[in-house]
């Protein structure tokens, strides 16, 4: 499906009616330039469709079913190459474009040609379909889907149930669909069971190709049995590389290679994931699983006594009810963000992965930790509150460093926990406040000098 739909606000172009030859070549096939009828097909009142007629210029190539529409008012080249496999033309001052014509009326838009901006159109070699198949996927303009299902019946058609293998092994390795939603797996699973387990067996191969991007090899691993422990190591090479990178890719792929890599040991990760954390910069996506990393490893990691020993820490989102969360809430996020390994295929690659402060606070258990520093911090969350005596230090009368009460309203976990741990005063709205961590209360006693 190549067609160029006319758009006006909400409408369709589709020929009807009578037409006009304007231009024609005959070579081997028929293609011919016509100015004909057509109807517009719009939303009318209540959603349903209105109809009004228009008129049009369009190219018609013979055996394929859709045409192509272009201005009227402007000049058009028409080209063919020896076999009539490609249909070329070119709208003045526009770049030529491509068609690549197939059997049973099926025609694909391709991507800008090499000879694009040329005064002729020059055929290269016509290069296999199952090669060509991820461009012509990528370059469409028609839903993806319906490209996606012509390429594989076109190649049912010309060699059976060997080609569609073949044609969904290469567009499986292929790049980003640039489209909205990637239909390769629903295609899939809507082919014969015998052809389904062909294919899946070929997409467990080709996901060992460390040269096929992440989005592919997210893309094979939707339908490739997941028992072979060369995939588990494979999605542990790619998220090893993604820890390291200056600039990950924030796409989401990282959750999908870290549930994959966690099937197996991901011991030989955990310096490049304590080194994730300690870098600045780092996406929410690559700190989660950097943490989920070592929450499945031992040994030590400087960056997370760091991330927990600064006062920043008590900012993060690992309250639960005035008390840090335990690990329940965590364990049950894990187990239902990793169930998606378990579906029959097509399995979804979109993994969500728990809060990244949730993730670092588990792992930083798992090592032994937090720091002390922190664990004072927290604990301050059962002191007790002393406000202090005398005038309220939200009075105007109340001199700044003079003796003062503060709010009775109680002061909340993450202020208390902010407070500096050698007992120090810290501001914490209008009033002046302190840890005594020997009596086990929050003090509070002056008004701020500013």
């Amino acid at each position: 499906m190549f067609m160029r739909w006319l758009v006006i606000g909400v409408v369709v172009m589709a020929a009807c009616g009578e037409r006009k030859s304007l231009d024609h070549l005959d070579g081997t096939r028929k293609i011919e330039l016509v100015e004909k009828d057509a109807v517009i097909v719009g939303r009318g009142g209540e959603g349903l469709p209105s109809f009004h007629s228009e008129r049009g210029c369009a190219i018609e190539i013979e055996g394929v079913t859709d045409d192509v529409w272009v201005d009227c008012g402007r000049h058009v080249d028409l080209a063919e190459d020896a076999d009539g496999d490609r249909v070329a033309w070119r709208v003045t001052g526009e770049p030529w474009r491509e068609v690549r014509v197939g059997t049973g009326g099926r025609a694909w838009l391709g991507c800008p040609p090499p000879y694009a901006s040329s005064d002729e159109a020059t055929f290269g070699p016509l290069p296999p379909l199952v090669t060509a198949a991820p461009d012509l996927l990528r370059c469409a303009e028609a839903g993806a889907s319906s490209v996606l299902r012509e390429l594989v019946d076109e190649m049912h058609a010309r060699t059976g149930d060997a080609g569609v293998v073949a044609i969904m092994i290469a567009l499986g390795r292929g790049g980003a669909i640039a489209h909205d939603t990637d239909p390769w797996a629903a295609i899939e699973a809507s082919l014969a069971p015998p052809v389904r387990a062909q294919i899946e067996r070929a997409a467990c191969g080709a996901t060992l190709d460390a040269r096929a991007p992440d989005q592919a090899f997210a893309r094979l691993t939707q339908i490739c049995p997941l028992g072979d422990p060369r995939l588990t190591a494979a999605a542990r090479d790619r998220l090893g590389a993604r820890l390291v990178a200056p600039q990950p890719p924030d796409d989401r792929l990282t959750a999908w290679l870290a549930a994959l890599a966690l099937r197996g040991d991901v011991a030989a990760l955990a310096d490049r994931a304590c080194a994730a954390i300690g870098r600045g910069g780092a996406t929410d996506e690559t700190i989660r699983a950097a943490a989920l990393v070592l929450l499945h490893t031992r040994g030590p990691c400087p960056a997370l006594d760091d991330v927990f020993a600064q006062a920043g820490a008590c900012d993060r989102s690992i309250w639960c009810s005035d008390a840090l969360c335990d690990g329940a809430p965590l364990a049950d996020e894990l187990r239902t963000a990793f169930a998606k390994l378990d579906d029959a295929p097509p399995r979804d690659p979109d993994v969500y992965l728990p809060l990244a402060d949730s993730l670092l606070l588990a792992a930083a258990r798992a090592h032994g930790g937090p720091p002390a520093s922190f664990v004072t911090r927290t604990a301050r969350a059962a002191y007790t509150y002393a406000p202090g005596r005398g005038r309220a230090c939200d009075d105007d009368g109340v001199k700044p460093g003079a003796p003062c009460r503060c709010a009775d309203d109680d002061v909340g976990a993450r202020d208390r926990c902010g407070l500096p741990v050698d007992g120090t005063w810290m501001q914490v709205g209008d009033c002046m406040l302190r840890a005594d961590d020997h009596g086990k209360k929050i003090v509070g006693a002056r008004k701020p000098r500013s």
